[in-house]
């Protein structure tokens, strides 16, 4: 789906191009323009800074479209019009309801080049096995069409699916009985989890599909303020649903929402409390919490005004059918009278379709936080983003509520507050039930900074406690993980109870399905196939670090399979080979006739990478193919193996290897070449062949500036050699510990003045 619909497809790349023709055109519509500016008041509301351009408003409107389209292809529709799919009554006609409506985002239908659009992400769509999902699929989608420091700003680091699993497992221990809530929802991974999770009890349990669909409508709940990230984390609900899909559609109700989870639109009057909803260069509307609270009075309301508004009802008229709902107050009744005099006057003025929705969304998170609709699970990746990230309105906000709940920290450290430790405060205040569990992933400095101290305690003071019970620790030795370290709280709301004594710390890579779930082939090998391996892991600037030991058949300059392997003698390899081979074979990537498009031999020898360095290489140059920064030393041990992570070109002698490391792990050869490096959520990763597109001379002993940069060499490899390193450190822990020591050296900066002398030259 990423490579067919995203950055770099052909798909998004035509869709770009008529999105911003139809922008040119209606980006002054006065409808096209409300809705562009509730949406960008709907990202500051709660991230507290102005984020949303044209360029992310346009990438927003064409992921709509694909998820959009994604829930009418789940089900299977008969074609259906563009109206049909992006309003979703397509889906409601078919009795699924609160999937798709219409939003900020369906301003294209008025073109019908944003009609042609929709119709043709129809075709591309159909060709997805949409109910074979097993995990948030649409989460790669967006991370690759948005940018990674608009995703820094909106403190959006979406949860590895791995992660996502093990902290459902780990807080939804009754699946079928306990009511769940994702308040910071994002694209739906937790939620799809737990809806597996549900589904898989109710089948344990004998349950029947119907009710098995009722409980999952009924009790995985999700909320985000971010109107895309809604869409997709219904759309990811429905995935979740899987072959449960297959009938009783007319049970289907999506329990997610779009609604600001910390409730800074929700205004308290004395015992009372409204939901005010902002409206561009105008008065807010104002919904009554007699309203806002209970669904039984709400829909019928809203259904009210909307009538009104369709037949220019006088707001005497509306107040009197507000009147005939049960338990609604003269109060309320004439406050919401008075929103829909509002609403009229807006209607007038040509600002209309978005209000329905943006009303009966923005009421949702106080309803959920009355005490019945409580949840008994609580569980979620917040957003992140530290107080010096915030505009000065929004500081003012979160350094109040924390000062409220005993998370002010302030001084020197203020600026280190985060929004995430008030989320997860007022989670437990407004949506926990009394002896409920929550999970949240959290920054690593959750554990130990001073910022969160508040949050370890536990005491909100008068607006609830949490007794932590757990907490896990994920370094940057965890893989998949953030580009930040991370860590996860849990715990239950009771009386409060810091941090345990014990935290239960993660390390490791989770590698590609299948592989990862494989059992390494087991058994004796005889000594000569044993081989020190470099792995990009294994490099630092002008200096080795850990290299793996591992099985390589090859003898001489022949790479053996089991059966060359039995024929020359090598009993033990022969029979390791058949244990890899055999999964190789069942696992590796098929062909037509349903063989591997490659054998095992084949894979290991891709392009000769492996039979270029038999039977032994030389003096070598070795850096890493990826990286933030470049890792480059030189390898003398001519049986070290280089794989396919790590580049090595062949020395004529020592003195030319110093001069190329020096140049390969300068900033000054970097600062070139990192505009044409490839870009992931951490910023430019790969170096690959790259740095030889600069004019870099051929090393020449008789030339001083060449042998200068060797001596810098000399000389960084003797730092580098004395840098002490912590055995069970991380490698770019290890590499980060030699850089500085170059760099508080001074060799660093010499040898990047005589890169940038070489490359000017």
């Amino acid at each position: 789906m990423q490579r067919a619909l995203g950055r770099d497809s052909m798909v998004f790349g035509h869709a770009r191009r008529v999105l911003a023709a139809l922008w040119q055109d209606f980006a002054g519509h006065p409808e096209v323009a409300l809705k562009r500016q509730l949406w960008d008041g709907l990202l500051r509301e709660v991230y507290g800074t102005p984020i949303g351009d044209d360029g992310l408003f346009l990438q927003h409107t064409y992921l709509t479209i694909i998820a959009k389209t994604i829930a009418a292809a789940i089900f299977e529709l008969p074609a259906t019009g563009p109206e049909a799919i992006l309003s979703g009554s397509a889906l409601a006609e078919a009795g699924i309801h609160g999937a798709v409506e219409s939003d900020f985002f369906d301003w294209i239908l008025l073109d019908q080049r944003g009609r042609d659009l929709v119709a043709r992400m129809v075709g591309e769509i159909r060709r997805f096995r949409l109910q074979s999902a097993q995990t948030d699929v649409l989460k790669a989608l967006y991370e690759s069409l948005i940018d990674p420091a608009q995703r820094h700003d909106l403190g959006e680091y979406y949860t590895p699916d791995w992660l996502a699993a093990k902290l459902t497992r780990a807080v939804v221990t009754a699946p079928l009985t306990q009511r769940v809530l994702d308040p910071a929802c994002g694209s739906g991974t937790f939620l799809f989890h737990a809806v597996r999770a549900l589904l898989g009890a109710a089948e344990a349990a004998g349950w029947g599909r119907r009710d098995a669909l009722r409980a999952a409508c009924a009790q995985v709940h999700g909320m985000d303020v971010h109107p895309v990230a809604v869409i997709f984390a219904r759309v990811t609900w429905l995935l979740a649903l899987g072959p449960a899909l297959g009938g009783a559609r007319d049970l289907i109700t999506v329990p997610v929402y779009l609604g600001d989870a910390l409730q800074w639109n929700v205004v308290d009057l004395g015992d009372a409390q409204e939901v005010r909803v902002a409206v561009p260069n105008a008065k807010p509307l104002t919904i009554p919490g007699g309203f806002a609270e209970e669904q039984a009075r709400f829909e019928p309301a809203l259904q009210a005004l909307t009538d009104g508004l369709a037949h220019a009802e006088a707001p005497a008229t509306v107040y009197r059918q507000l009147r005939h709902i049960a338990g609604v107050t003269a109060q309320d009744a004439e406050t919401l009278r008075d929103t829909y005099a509002h609403l009229k006057s807006l209607y007038d003025d040509g600002r209309d379709g978005i209000w329905p929705y943006v009303i009966r969304n923005l009421q949702r998170p106080l309803w959920l936080s009355k005490p019945k609709q409580r949840a008994d699970v609580v569980l979620g990746n917040p957003p992140w983003v530290a107080f010096r990230f915030m505009s000065a309105g929004m500081m003012k906000q979160v350094r109040d509520a924390c000062k409220k709940r005993n998370l002010w920290v302030g001084g020197v450290l203020a600026t280190q507050q985060d929004l995430s430790a008030l989320f997860m405060a007022r989670a437990v205040e407004l949506y926990l039930k009394p002896g409920g569990r929550i999970g949240f992933v959290l920054p690593y400095a959750a554990l130990n900074r001073p910022a969160y101290a508040g949050l370890r305690a536990g005491d909100f003071g008068t607006n609830g406690s949490l007794r932590i019970t757990e907490a896990w620790s994920f370094d940057e030795r965890v893989k998949p993980l953030f580009p930040v370290p991370a860590s996860v709280i849990i715990g239950t709301r009771a009386d409060a109870q810091g941090l345990p004594t014990q935290v239960t710390r993660y390390a490791g890579a989770l590698d590609k399905a299948p592989w990862n779930t494989l059992t390494p082939p087991r058994g004796p090998v005889e000594n000569q196939f044993l081989r020190h391996v470099l792995l990009g892991e294994s490099l630092a600037p002008f200096r080795l670090l850990r290299t793996p030991l591992a099985v390589i058949p090859a003898d001489g300059l022949k790479v053996l399979d089991a059966k060359n392997a039995a024929a020359y003698g090598h009993i033990h390899l022969a029979r390791w080979l058949r244990q890899t081979e055999a999964a190789w074979d069942e696992n590796a990537r098929k062909d037509g006739a349903g063989k591997p498009k490659m054998t095992l031999r084949q894979r290991l020898d891709h392009v000769r990478g492996l039979s270029l360095q038999l039977p032994n290489a030389g003096l070598r140059v070795v850096y890493a193919a990826s990286g933030t920064l470049p890792s480059a030393t030189i390898v003398e041990n001519p049986e070290y193996l280089v794989e396919h992570k790590a580049y090595w070109t062949a020395l004529r002698s020592r003195a030319e290897g110093q001069y190329l490391c020096a140049i390969i792990n300068s900033e000054a050869a970097r600062r070139r070449i990192t505009d044409m490096q490839s870009k992931g959520q951490g910023g430019a990763r790969d170096f690959d062949n790259l740095v030889w597109e600069l004019r870099i001379p051929e090393y020449d002993r008789k030339i001083a500036l060449h042998r200068a940069l060797a001596a810098a060499a000399v000389e960084a490899e003797s730092i580098a050699a004395r840098v002490e390193l912590a055995e069970s450190a991380y490698f770019t822990t290890q590499r980060r510990a030699i850089r500085d020591a170059l760099v508080a050296s001074g060799v660093a900066t010499k040898i990047d003045a005589l890169v940038e002398q070489l490359l000017e030259g």
